[in-house]
């Protein structure tokens, strides 16, 4: 598995984050009270890298807020190789809509851009190292 170390995270509209942005540093401690966020900021991640079934919506007074566009940018280290991942998703009228990217290159499909990530990354978990 290759080393993988988290560059910048930009977060908007995912979970209960309006938006956040982070270039991380050697030692990083993500700290906050209790539902600032904190988890939001590792869904987004793993969302980011689609793993695991997260949805993105964002959620007030436990409703999902209709017609709002969740963005997640990572920015990685994949053997001091700089790579930069992004989805996106959009619910309208019922109507659901994901953008992904890789290095600013357009994927039309989850399984395509999954592809993507599998070939940079490897199988298996999603790596972490901050």
């Amino acid at each position: 598995m290759p080393k993988v170390t988290i560059k910048t995270i930009s977060i908007k509209n995912f979970k209960n984050i309006g938006e956040y942005n982070h270039r991380f540093s050697e030692r990083d401690v993500i700290r906050g009270v209790f539902g600032s966020g904190k988890t939001n900021i590792f869904r987004a991640y793993k969302w980011c890298l689609c793993s695991g079934s997260i949805s993105p919506e964002v959620i007030s007074n436990g409703n999902i807020v209709p017609n709002m566009k969740s963005e997640v940018t990572l920015v990685l280290l994949v053997d001091n190789r700089e790579c930069t991942f992004y989805r996106s998703f959009t619910r309208t009228d019922g109507t659901c809509k994901n953008e992904y990217a890789f290095c600013g290159i357009a994927y039309s499909t989850e399984k395509e851009y999954r592809n993507i990530i599998t070939n940079i990354l490897g199988s298996g978990s999603v790596p972490l190292d901050i």
